[in-house]
C-alpha cells in the first residue's frame, strides 16, 4: 500500500472484535517492538489477552470494548515525549499495514502504574490493538494554511507532508502544531500549548517524514 494511502486508511478504533490477534501478526508486532527498543532508546512492551485494564472508564475517551491487547508506551523519565510519539506512530502504522487497528490513549494516570516496573522509566501512553468491529471514522481537521508558515509557493513534497500531518491523531483532535518551511528548505516543527502537545508533535512529524523521505523531505 502507498504510504499516504496507509495513513489515510488508519483511524482510531475503540471497539474490537472478540477474537485474538493472529499469531503471525503477534510475531511481526513483537519484532517491531524489539527493533524500536534496541535502536531508538524507548521502552515499549506488548501485552496480549489481558481484558482487565480497560474495564475502568477513562474520562473523555468514549466507550472501549473488547480491549485485550495493547502496547505500553514507556520511556526514561527524562525522554522527550516527541520521541515516543514518533516511534509509537511508526508502530501504529506498521500495525495498520497488517490489518490490526489501534487507538492512542494518553491519560496514563488512570491506569495501573505497575505497567512500568523500572524506577527510572515512566508510562506516557497506551495504544490499544485489535481487529475493529468498524475501521473508524474520518474526523474534522484544520486547513493547510492554518498549520503552515513559510514563503510560497510551497514545493509539492512539502504540501504532501503537511497533508499527511493533518491526518495524524492528536489528543482531543486539538492539532496544536505549526510546520515551518525555511528558506534553506529545512522544516521545523513547533508545538503550541496543549495537553500531550509534545507527544502529538512526534506523531505529526512521523507522518510528515514517512511521505517525504523519498521526495526531498527532511528526515528525523
Amino acid at each position: 500500500m502507498d504510504k499516504f494511502e496507509l495513513i489515510k486508511s488508519r483511524h482510531s478504533v475503540r471497539v474490537y472484535q472478540d477474537r485474538p490477534i493472529e499469531e503471525d501478526h503477534k510475531a511481526a508486532l513483537e519484532k517491531r517492538v524489539e527493533d524500536l527498543n534496541q535502536k531508538e532508546g524507548v521502552h515499549f512492551r506488548l501485552v496480549w489477552e489481558e481484558p482487565n485494564l480497560f474495564k475502568k472508564k477513562a474520562p473523555s475517551y468514549g466507550q472501549f470494548k473488547n480491549v485485550k491487547n495493547y502496547l505500553i508506551v514507556a520511556g526514561d523519565k527524562d525522554i522527550d515525549p516527541m520521541t515516543l510519539g514518533y516511534w509509537g506512530e511508526n508502530f501504529v502504522l506498521y500495525a495498520q499495514s497488517l490489518g490490526v487497528n489501534s487507538c492512542w490513549v494518553g491519560m496514563a494516570r488512570f491506569f495501573n502504574q505497575d505497567l512500568v516496573s523500572e524506577k527510572d522509566q515512566k508510562l506516557f501512553a497506551i495504544i490499544t490493538l485489535g481487529y475493529g468491529v468498524h475501521p473508524g471514522n474520518f474526523r474534522s481537521s484544520k486547513t493547510f494554511n492554518q498549520v503552515v508558515r513559510g514563503k510560497e509557493p510551497y514545493p509539492h513534497w512539502f504540501i504532501q507532508g503537511v497533508e499527511a500531518s493533518l491526518l495524524a491523531p492528536t489528543a482531543m483532535n486539538q492539532q496544536k502544531f505549526i510546520i515551518h518551511l525555511k528558506e534553506d528548505g529545512q522544516v521545523d516543527f513547533e508545538n503550541k500549548m496543549g495537553i500531550f502537545a509534545r507527544l502529538d508533535l512526534g506523531i505529526v512529524k512521523y507522518h510528515f517524514d514517512l511521505v517525504t523521505e523519498d521526495r526531498g523531505g527532511q528526515k528525523k
